[in-house]
C-alpha cells in the first residue's frame, strides 16, 4: 500500500512540474469613426477546448484616447490559445446588449514564465468595421443589494424594448407575356452587422401571377424590408435559380402588427425576363471609398493586394469596384461606383503572406463597411478609414486565396 501511494505521489510531481507556466500580452488602440473609444471593455481569455473552462487573463476598458495594454499568464500542459475579447456599441444604434469582437494573438507571442517578454500590436481599429462572424454579448450586469452581481440575459426581453412594425406588398409578375405562375416570393427584414435577418412571410405566386405577402417584426429601430423574388424565368438549363430583390420604402412600415397601406411594387408588373437589366436603368449609382494602414508585426506591409467589391447575393456576379497594393508605408486607398436598384453591399478584401511559412496561396480576410459611407453619385463623400492593422492578428473564419 505505501508503494502505490508513493506511486500516486510521483506522478502529481510529474504532472505540476510539467504545467508549464505561460505569458502573453496584447496592446492597441480602438476609434469609432475618427474619435478615440474611450471606455469599451477589452478582455485577454486562455480559450480552452473541451470541457476545461476557459481562463480569463486581464480585462480593462480603455483610456481616454482608445488605448488598451492587457497582460496575464496560466499554467498548461500545451501551448495557450490567448484570444482578445472586445465589446462594444460603436455604431450600434439602441439595439440590447454590445457588439462582441475576438482576435486570435499568434503563438509567436507566447512566452514561458509569468510576464512576456513582448506584447502583440493588435494596431489602431476603427470598430465601425463590421468583421466578419461578429457575435452579440446579450448580458446587462445589475447591481443587487450593492453587493451582489446578477447577469441576466437579454433574449427574452428583446421583443419587449422593440416595436412592433408591420409592412406588406403585392403585385404580379409576368414572364414575357405570360403569368410567372408558382414562382417563390418572400418578404425579409434584413439587419445590418452580426444580427440574423429575419423572414417575414413567404408563398409562390397563383396561376395569374399575383402574389400577397405580409408580415410584422419587434424591434428597437426600423425594420429594413426587402421582397426577393426566385425564379427560372429565361434562365436556360442552368443550375438554381435566378434570385432579385427590391427594398421596400419606408413609407409603407406601419407601427403595430397589420400594415396600414401595401406596397404595389412597380406599376403592379414586373417582366421577369428584363430583371437583372433594371440595374442599368433605374439603377442608383452608388460609391464608396476605404483607405487605413497594414502592418506586419512592427513593419509596414507593402505590396499587399487589397480590393474593394460589392457582394451580390444570388447569380449576380460580384462587382470589384477597385484594387490596389499598399504603398511602401503599408497605406492604400481605394474607391469605386456601382449602379444598382437596392444599397450596394461593399466588402474591403486583404490577400496577404504575413505570418503564413511556406504554405500555399495567400491568407485572405475581409472586412464590411458599413452603410452609412456608402453615398449617391459617382464620387464617394466620405471615406471610411478602417485603422491601422497588423496582419499577424488570426482573424475569425479567415480564408485562403489559391489564385
Amino acid at each position: 500500500m505505501p508503494h502505490i501511494t508513493w506511486l500516486y505521489i510521483l506522478a502529481l510531481i510529474g504532472f505540476c512540474a510539467a504545467m508549464r507556466q505561460q505569458s502573453v500580452a496584447v496592446r492597441g488602440q480602438l476609434f469609432c469613426g475618427d474619435r478615440p473609444a474611450v471606455g469599451v471593455r477589452v478582455k485577454l481569455w486562455d480559450e480552452d477546448d473541451g470541457p476545461d473552462p476557459d481562463d480569463a487573463l486581464d480585462e480593462m476598458y480603455t483610456d481616454g484616447n482608445g488605448n488598451f495594454h492587457l497582460q496575464g499568464s496560466t499554467r498548461e500542459l500545451t501551448n495557450i490559445d490567448p484570444v482578445l475579447k472586445v465589446y462594444h456599441d460603436c455604431d450600434d444604434g439602441i439595439k440590447p446588449g454590445q457588439r462582441k469582437l475576438k482576435f486570435y494573438i499568434p503563438d509567436q507571442y507566447i512566452f514561458p514564465g509569468g510576464r512576456p517578454r513582448k506584447a502583440f500590436n493588435l494596431g489602431a481599429l476603427n470598430l465601425e468595421t463590421i468583421f466578419k462572424c461578429e457575435e452579440r454579448d446579450l448580458l446587462i450586469i445589475c447591481l443587487i443589494q450593492m453587493k451582489y452581481i446578477i447577469l441576466i440575459a437579454l433574449f427574452g426581453s428583446c421583443l419587449a424594448l422593440g416595436r412592433q412594425q408591420a409592412v406588406a406588398i403585392t403585385g404580379k409578375l409576368l414572364c414575357g407575356s405570360k403569368p410567372a405562375s408558382g414562382v417563390l416570393v418572400k418578404l425579409w427584414d434584413e439587419d445590418d452587422g452580426p444580427d440574423p435577418d429575419d423572414l417575414l412571410d413567404e408563398g409562390r405566386t397563383d396561376s395569374k401571377g399575383l402574389f400577397t405577402l405580409k408580415g410584422t417584426e419587434s424591434e428597437a429601430t426600423n425594420i429594413d424590408p426587402v421582397f426577393k423574388v426566385y425564379h427560372d424565368c429565361d434562365d436556360g438549363i442552368k443550375p438554381g435559380k435566378r434570385k432579385v430583390k427590391f427594398r421596400i420604402p419606408d413609407s409603407y412600415i406601419s407601427p403595430g402588427k397589420v400594415a396600414k397601406r401595401t406596397f404595389d411594387i412597380g406599376m403592379k408588373y414586373i417582366i421577369l425576363t428584363v430583371l437583372f437589366g433594371l440595374p442599368l436603368v433605374f439603377g442608383r449609382q452608388q460609391s464608396v471609398a476605404v483607405t487605413g494602414k497594414l502592418l506586419c508585426g512592427s513593419k509596414p506591409a507593402s505590396g499587399v493586394l487589397v480590393k474593394l467589391w460589392d457582394e451580390d447575393d444570388g447569380p449576380d456576379p460580384d462587382d470589384l469596384l477597385d484594387e490596389d497594393h499598399t504603398k511602401s508605408d503599408g497605406t492604400f486607398t481605394l474607391k469605386g461606383m456601382e449602379k444598382e436598384l437596392t444599397k450596394i453591399d461593399p466588402v474591403f478584401k486583404i490577400y496577404h503572406d504575413c505570418n503564413d511559412g511556406i504554405k500555399p496561396g495567400k491568407r485572405k480576410v475581409k472586412f464590411y463597411i458599413p452603410k452609412s459611407y456608402i453615398s449617391v453619385g459617382s464620387s464617394a463623400k466620405r471615406t471610411f478609414d478602417i485603422g491601422v492593422l497588423n496582419l499577424e492578428t488570426i482573424f475569425p473564419k479567415e480564408e485562403r486565396d489559391f489564385i
